[in-house]
């Protein structure tokens, strides 16, 4: 949410640079005396060469900022509202309203090469999430579900107490993250002893992202219902593909 607001701000200082440098272009143009003093084949006083060069930096900076947040940013956060809905529906159905439990949506950055934690659901509270996790394909169990997609991916983890060092020493010699991934893991993912994730394609065979689900209690896995949790992706994942050719409101 930050990266999306220094965007906007970005863009609308750039705006704001941009009509500061032209007024004194437009007044001059639209004075009363410009057609009888302008010369063909000159330029308006103000436009200067490094006028010209600083109007095209501008412009160039607007460009990327518009880009970034239209093509990186948008294409997530347009879904978030079903995405949301999706992952209380199934807090719901499973857990009811005990606490312990996680169903976190993962997906990649338009240009991005990571899986990362966008939208996360835990006891009553659905949120756009922050993480510092990522995941590359076919790279733990999030990877390994964006690897082979529409099948589930499940794994115990053995119990380490409240040694996170462990637990990040154990992720990283049986599911191969690299040191850097294991240390992007949080504490509160240290205490999990179940996860099972689900790759999310759509009708047209585009990858969505990956549905997770996590638990501290061992006793909890047994809850999931596989038809429930493909149903459900499968329907997110429709519903992604229709949202992005329905107008916007």
């Amino acid at each position: 949410m930050w990266l999306r607001r220094g965007v906007v701000s970005g863009a609308a200082l750039c705006l704001l640079a941009l009509g500061h440098l032209s007024k004194p272009i437009s007044d001059q143009i639209s004075s009363a005396d410009f057609l009888n003093t302008w010369k063909p084949g000159t330029l308006p006083s103000s436009l200067s060469l490094p006028t010209i060069v600083i109007l095209l930096k501008i412009a160039a900076i607007w460009l990327l900022l518009v880009g970034l947040d239209r093509f990186w940013l948008k294409p997530i956060m347009q879904h978030a509202d079903m995405i949301n809905a999706a992952l209380e529906h199934l807090f719901v159905e499973w857990f009811g309203n005990t606490p312990g439990h996680r169903i976190s949506f993962l997906a990649k950055r338009r240009l991005g090469f990571h899986l990362r934690v966008f939208f996360r659901y835990s006891h009553g509270t659905s949120t756009h999430f922050k993480s510092r996790a990522h995941f590359p394909r076919g790279v733990a169990v999030a990877g390994i579900s964006w690897k082979y997609p529409s099948r589930f991916t499940a794994i115990e983890i053995p119990d380490f107490g409240h040694d996170v060092q462990a637990f990040r020493n154990y992720m990283r010699q049986t599911y191969r993250l690299s040191r850097w991934q294991a240390r992007a893991l949080s504490n509160e993912t240290a205490e999990i002893r179940w996860i099972v994730c689900y790759g999310i394609v759509d009708p047209d065979g585009n990858f969505r992202g990956v549905l997770s689900i996590d638990s501290i209690d061992p006793a909890s896995l047994v809850r999931i219902k596989p038809e429930t949790l493909k149903a459900c992706s499968d329907l997110l994942g429709a519903m992604m593909l229709a949202h992005d050719f329905s107008k916007p409101d």
